[in-house]
């Protein structure tokens, strides 16, 4: 038996959306896990959902707690709910404190 090819477009149905971002985000998170472990990289991942909740990934405690301080810190600075494109615009600012951490790492 084959799985049915399903259309890419956004689920009109808002339970059946929940479930499916659900399901594939847990999915996205293992295949993170398993890129971790298999060539020994560091992997973070940060997830919003529709209602602006984060779920996060981190191969490494130090990835995950930047990750955490840059969340709290956005929070109680600007006193306002982190939107998906208002961190889209603080992900060069992040990847270049990254670089500056990987480099204390070394």
């Amino acid at each position: 038996m084959t799985r049915k090819k399903i259309q890419i477009k956004k689920i009109d149905n808002i339970s059946s959306r929940q479930v499916t971002f659900s399901k594939r985000r847990k999915g996205l998170f293992k295949k993170a896990q398993e890129l971790s472990t298999l060539c020994d990289a560091d992997v973070a991942l940060m997830v919003f959902s529709a209602t602006n909740k984060l779920f996060e990934y981190a191969s490494s405690r130090l990835i995950f707690q930047y990750a955490k301080s840059h969340h709290d810190l956005n929070q109680s600075h600007h006193n306002f709910p982190i939107k998906t494109n208002r961190d889209m615009l603080l992900v060069p600012l992040w990847c270049h404190d990254l670089k500056q951490l990987q480099g204390h790492l070394c």
